[in-house]
């Protein structure tokens, strides 16, 4: 607390005081309280100035950095609709699986790295390497199934390759894994009843399954078709999000007898 009289020695004059004028000290005391306010005043305005710079530098550097991801996923896609031979399917999971460590929040680059391994799979005649491409998938499939449980496009693809895993050993794995794969399919419908991949697998997984353990084209058809219904009304929700198999599915539809 200031004094309302200030003691001022004048050095001229020994021993002396001199009281100063009480208006004067007033003039004094707002000088200082003006001049405390001011600086409080410019420290807040500056700190807000920082701040405000701060967050949209960390604005500016998120929407970049997510403009990259979308380019990268956009190119990969692009990519992917001029696959010509094997090889290509293996650029393009090796691509994706790039993008996907890049960015470990994002469930789809995972997603296209898992299609194109099991896709691969189909394709290989060699059991060793075509059990390591499956289980190159089947690692993808956990991890983006942590990112995000209630997806029903990654349980369709699980599904898929658990058919994968029948392909490899069909007379041993396929008692195992075409449950599995059904359960899989069951879980994708019931998070998206709207999404034709699920049915379109499970038609496919029926088709392929013997008439005396529930399947054949007579079990199968009615679900390819309704795969083929839903193909036909089906938008995706953004660019990256999956459209494969209308092609195949309605090439089984036409081997339904009862078109």
């Amino acid at each position: 607390m200031y004094s309302d009289i200030i003691m001022n020695r004048n050095p001229t004059d020994q021993g002396s005081t001199r009281l100063m004028p009480s208006n004067l000290i007033q003039d004094e005391l707002l000088l200082l309280e003006f001049s405390f306010l001011l600086n409080n005043i410019l420290n807040t305005f500056i700190m807000k100035t920082i701040t405000l710079s701060l967050l949209f530098a960390l604005m500016s550097f998120a929407g970049f950095s997510q403009t990259g991801y979308e380019k990268a996923m956009k190119d990969g896609l692009d990519s992917m609709k001029n696959i010509k031979s094997l090889n290509d399917f293996q650029t393009n999971a090796n691509y994706f699986e790039r993008i996907a460590n890049a960015e470990p929040k994002e469930w789809l680059p995972g997603y296209y790295a898992a299609y194109c391994y099991i896709i691969l799979s189909f394709k290989e005649q060699d059991v060793t390497k075509k059990t390591d491409l499956i289980k190159k998938s089947e690692n993808l499939v956990n991890q983006i199934l942590k990112i995000n449980p209630e997806e029903s496009e990654i349980y369709a693809l699980q599904g898929m390759m658990y058919q994968a895993y029948i392909s490899l050993d069909p007379q041993n794995n396929s008692a195992e894994y075409s449950v599995k794969a059904s359960k899989a399919f069951d879980k994708s419908i019931e998070l998206n009843a709207d999404n034709p991949r699920p049915w379109y697998l499970k038609g496919m997984n029926l088709m392929y399954t013997p008439e005396a353990y529930g399947g054949g084209m007579k079990a199968a058809c009615p679900l390819l078709k309704k795969a083929a219904e839903l193909f036909d009304k089906f938008e995706k929700k953004d660019e990256f999000m999956p459209d494969w198999g209308k092609e195949y599915n309605a090439q089984l539809v036409g081997k339904c007898s009862d078109k």
